[in-house]
């Protein structure tokens, strides 16, 4: 019914919401890869394979963080 309706028409907007979050997020993000792949070239082979990995788990950590940042806010938000 009605409710039913509202309910996955909210739902569509958070998603939506969250979605955009985590694409900016990725885009931000990926502008900085560049910039901490040429630091990363600098580095000597051990070095390099620790650093990529720490980028790599700072690059999920950050897109997670985003999106549980605007979950926490998204209740608040006036479209729904």
């Amino acid at each position: 019914g009605e409710l039913n309706s509202e309910a996955c028409a909210a739902c569509l907007l958070v998603t939506n919401r969250l979605s955009d979050v985590l694409n900016k997020t990725r885009a931000d993000l990926e502008l900085s890869h560049v910039a901490n792949e040429k630091k990363a070239a600098s580095i000597d082979r051990v070095q390099k394979a620790q650093t990529k990995r720490w980028l790599k788990n700072e690059y999920r950590v950050a897109l997670r963080a985003s999106v549980e940042d605007e979950v926490e806010k998204v209740c608040q938000r006036e479209e729904l």
